[in-house]
């Protein structure tokens, strides 16, 4: 799925991290819409958002 961007190691190993810890989240956001209202799942995506940039960043760093 990366590989047509042409991206190094780093940033390969960055964008697979932040992809997996923001996708599988999307069905949850869902249910979490249904079952809760709109306020807490979209409180939850701006926190899963924002925790996965996070991570990516630092990852970036380490890395």
């Amino acid at each position: 799925m990366l590989a047509p961007l042409g991206l190094g190691f780093k940033q390969s190993v960055v964008a697979c991290v932040v992809l997996v810890m923001q996708f599988p989240c999307i069905a949850t956001l869902v249910i979490l819409w249904k079952e809760f209202g709109a306020g807490h799942a979209l409180a939850t995506l701006l926190a899963m958002f924002t925790l996965s940039l996070a991570v990516g960043g630092l990852l970036n760093l380490i890395l």
